[in-house]
């Protein structure tokens, strides 16, 4: 499903600051291949996984000025 990035949110750990332009440069290069694994929160936020690089990718997607971003939601810890 593709979102509004600003609906997407790291809450429990922050992007790794060395890894942020790595992710950036594949962004540009090949944009996204993979969905991010999210859960959903009850105020319509989308909380991200820290699982492969997300937290990392959605820094430089929003670093890049991205304004939409490929999620999956991952039902079992859908609240």
């Amino acid at each position: 499903m593709i979102v509004p990035i600003e609906q997407v949110i790291s809450p429990d750990e922050e992007a790794n600051q060395w890894e942020v332009p790595k992710m950036m440069q594949v962004l540009q290069k090949q944009g996204q291949i993979e969905p991010l694994q999210v859960k959903v929160y009850h105020d319509g936020k989308y909380a991200v996984f820290p699982f492969n690089y997300d937290v990392e990718i959605l820094a430089a997607a929003k670093a890049l000025g991205w304004k939409d971003i490929l999620i999956t939601i991952v039902k079992r810890y859908e609240q």
